[in-house]
This record gives C-alpha cells, structure tokens and sequence, in this order.
C-alpha cells in the first residue's frame, strides 16, 4: 500500500509539472503574438500618418506628439497599443537608406530614400512590438506615390491658360488663370473666363481610338467621348482624385470608357513637385545629361546622341539638364536646333 501511494504521488508529481510546462509554453506563445500584434499596430501607425501627411518621413523624429518614431539604434520612445489591456507597446524605429546613419531632416532624401538597385526611391521603418518579456519586430518598406508611377499623370484635364494666345498682360489672361486652374468639380466649366466675351476653359478629352496604355493618374477627372481604353490589364489602375463616378462627357457627347484594370475614385491629391530637380537623384550619374540631348529606344535599350546602345535604367528615369543656356521655354516659340547648351530631351524611337 505504502509502494503503490508512493507511486501515485510520483505521477501526480510529474502530471502538475508538465501542467506547469504547458502553461508556460501557452503563455510564451500568447505573449509573441501579442508582441507581434502590437508591432502591426506600429506599422499601422506610420502608415495612417504618411497617408494623411505625405511629407511625414522626412521629417524624421521631429514629428507631433504623441509619436513612437526613433533613430535606428533607439527604442526609447514607445506607445501602447490602442485599446490594449495586456500591457503591449510598440516603437518605431527609422531605418537609413544604404550607407547612411540616421534619417537627416536637414537631406531627408539622401539619408532614408534608396538611390540605387531594385529599391530605388523606397525608405523603410522597423516596427517593434513588446508584449511581457517577447518582442516581435516588422520591417515595412515604403515607395512615395509620385507622378513616376504612372504613364499618364495631370494635376488638370484642361490646357495651360499661356496657350490662349491672350496677351500677356491682359484682363483675358488673368481670368484664365484664376477660372481654368481650378478642378472641374469646383466649378472650372460652370462659366466663362474672366475678362473674355463667353470663352470657356478648354477640355481634354479623351475619344474612341485613345487608349492609355499603363497606369493612369489625375488630380482632376476625366472627360470621355466614346469608347476610350485606359489600362493594358487588370494591373494598371486608373485613379482620379473626383468623386464618384469620376468621369464626365465631354464636349456635349456620350460616353463609355473601357477601364481594363481597376478605377478608383476619390484618390489622394498627388501634388506636383515645384521642379523636377528630385528626378536627378533617380536617374543618377549614369543617367544624368547635359544640353540638348538626343535619345533613340530600342526595345530595352537606348542610343544617347548617335552613341552605342546601353540598357534603359531600371528606374525609367533619365535626366537632361541646363548647361550653357540663355533662352527661356515659351510654347509659342519653341524651337529645337541642331545642338543647344539648353536642356532639350528630343526622343526618337528605332531611328526615327
């Protein structure tokens, strides 16, 4: 009787210790997922801001309060999990493109923007979740959406007021400037130009036979004439930052766009960038030309003024600068001569 107690006592013992062991594993693996839950929250986070704030990331840690942004090599500012009881917290962490140490609000694009390889213009966050004694880390890689992005890209669907012909300075041209650089949906169409008998601001529109073959952005909307075609496939997205349907008649005749791929309404106002100067850091070095400048493409490679042909850059970016140039754009005068210091791009495809 005394062996078999004896016996019953030891399983009991080895049962409530594997209990305990369980208990401990259990809790360990609550404890990573919440970790890794709140780091979700942490890239939930910046992404909420950076879609309210384009500018957000280059301002680096001086962002408003409360924040849990820090330098790469810190943790130090951290923020709990909204509506968390268990304790979880997150911090981010601002990770420094290559060769860089910290994210520089003095350069901020040269200190977290990729300036070459496959992520060329990204910048990355790592976002770490704490939940008792586990942390869990994401590291989330982010791309700016720019003009770059798409093959058709406007901030308005009408034409430059200076293409007029109004005289410069005139009554004429000041009325177009104010009524024809609005959106249409605040009013660009519903009456004539200032300062003109009854002149409208132009459309564009795009017509049967038109086909937008990439993806496609305006801050404005579209005007539609027949049976246009935007998209090559179901992965080209034709965004429009107007409101539900997006699109309009043009010119007093119906329409039917075809949208091959996704058509979004309602996107976020993509600003322009005052210069294009920025496009010089994507195209780099080795893509960067000075004067007038004459490209020839061949399928995946380009000729740069008659010379031998090398791959077209990864990025689609090639910049053609100023050198020696005294005149100045007008598109009433525009020329192009046979060699100019001026940043002339003339573009040419298989030799002609």
């Amino acid at each position: 009787m005394l062996g078999a107690t004896f016996l019953v006592s030891l399983l009991v013992t080895a049962a409530l210790a594997a209990t305990n062991d369980d208990q401990r594993l259990i809790s360990l693996d609550l404890e990573q997922k919440r970790a890794y839950a709140a780091a979700q929250a942490g890239v939930a986070d910046y992404t909420y801001h950076l879609n309210n704030d384009s500018g957000y990331w280059t301002r680096c840690t001086n962002v408003p309060t409360p924040n849990a942004i820090n330098q790469q090599t810190s943790t130090a500012n951290r923020r709990p999990v909204p509506g968390s009881i268990d304790g979880s917290t997150y911090a981010i962490q601002l990770l420094p493109a290559t060769g860089q140490s910290l994210c520089d609000t003095n350069n901020p694009t040269q200190s977290m923007l990729e300036s070459s390889g496959s992520n060329i213009g990204t910048f990355r966050i790592r976002a770490i979740g704490y939940n008792g004694t586990e942390k869990q880390s994401i590291v989330a890689t982010f791309k700016q959406a720019t003009f770059l992005d798409y093959v058709y890209f406007t901030q308005l669907e009408t034409s430059d007021p200076v293409t007029y012909g109004f005289a410069n300075p005139s009554a004429a041209l000041t009325g177009a400037y104010s009524q024809c650089t609005k959106f249409r949906r605040d009013g660009r169409e519903s009456s004539p130009i200032p300062g003109t008998s009854n002149q409208f601001c132009d459309q564009i529109v795009f017509v049967g036979g038109d086909q937008i073959d990439g993806p496609l952005h305006t801050n404005d909307d579209l005007a539609v004439c027949g049976t246009p075609s935007f998209g090559r496939n179901s992965a080209d997205v034709a965004e429009v930052s107007a409101p539900p349907r997006g699109w309009n008649p043009g010119n007093n005749c119906s329409g039917t766009p075809n949208f091959v791929g996704p058509f979004a309404t309602n996107a976020p106002v993509l600003t322009p960038p005052t210069t294009n100067g920025s496009l010089k850091t994507f195209a780099g070095p080795s893509y960067t030309y000075t004067g007038q400048t004459s490209i020839t493409l061949s399928g995946n490679t380009m000729s740069i003024n008659g010379g031998a042909f090398v791959a077209v850059p990864s990025g689609g970016v090639v910049y053609v600068q100023n050198g020696a140039c005294t005149s100045s754009y007008s598109p009433f005068t525009v020329t192009y001569p046979t060699s100019s210091g001026c940043g002339n791009a003339i573009v040419h495809s298989n030799g002609t």
